[in-house]
């Protein structure tokens, strides 16, 4: 009778251990135990797992794929982030563009999308205004051609200075409506230049335009419209 019933406990007991057997069984995925990596992310120093032998653990692995060469090819400066793999230096991401305003990437090389070649200085140096086509390089704008002169008719650049061409003293047609005779009838019958131009270029000499006689006479409203000058 009792061996009887140690036999039950017995059957018992490993119909238990049977029971606690198959909720034991050990897990066969590498991820989750943590071998989720190459044997180069760990470059060659982690541990393989034992189920799957190109799974890998290591401590520090190396999962960035952007290299040096990739970030050159974009005219791209490397990223702050990086980590080693076999030797090789590889980014998480690529840094700030090589390029500047008026440049883009082709094939590596920056080159210049804007392609004028006169500046503000150099329409200045003419005596010109700047045009109205332009573009940015490197900070400076440049521009398609320079616009319309900044001189007068009676004047010259030099320099990127407007100078009268007008001589500052002698005969002139007399535009300022003070002093002799008919302006269009001068301006008709002589080659002299306008006296508002020939005062302008005494002026500009350091002079001071002083009248002296209307052309054929010396009254003031004598003449042909013209009139002489000295600058003193």
């Amino acid at each position: 009778m009792r061996k009887g019933l140690f036999i039950s406990a017995a059957g018992l007991l490993l119909a238990g251990s049977g029971t606690a057997y198959g909720a034991c069984t050990p897990v066969l995925d590498c991820a989750s135990l943590g071998y989720k990596y190459s044997s180069s992310e760990c470059s060659g120093n982690g541990v393989a797992c034992p189920f799957n032998t190109s799974k890998y653990f290591c401590a520090a692995p190396c999962t960035y794929t952007v290299t040096k060469a990739t970030c050159d090819s974009q005219c791209k400066n490397v990223g702050d982030k990086a980590c080693t793999k076999n030797g090789t230096v590889y980014y998480e991401s690529c840094g700030s563009s090589k390029c500047g305003t008026g440049y883009t990437c082709t094939n590596g090389s920056c080159t210049s999308t804007c392609n004028y070649s006169y500046t503000a200085a150099s329409c200045s140096s003419q005596c010109k205004s700047v045009g109205s086509t332009s573009c940015v390089k490197d900070g400076t704008t440049y521009y398609s051609s320079c616009g319309s002169s900044l001189c007068s008719s009676s004047q010259t650049c030099t320099n990127g200075t407007c100078k009268s061409n007008v001589a500052t003293s002698g005969y002139c047609c007399d535009d300022t409506g003070s002093y002799c005779g008919n302006y269009s009838y001068c301006r008709s019958n002589y080659s002299y230049p306008d006296c508002s131009d020939m005062m302008s270029s005494c002026r500009a000499s350091g002079g001071t335009p002083v009248f002296q006689v209307c052309y054929g006479g010396g009254s003031y409203y004598d003449g042909y419209g013209a009139s002489r000058w000295s600058c003193k």
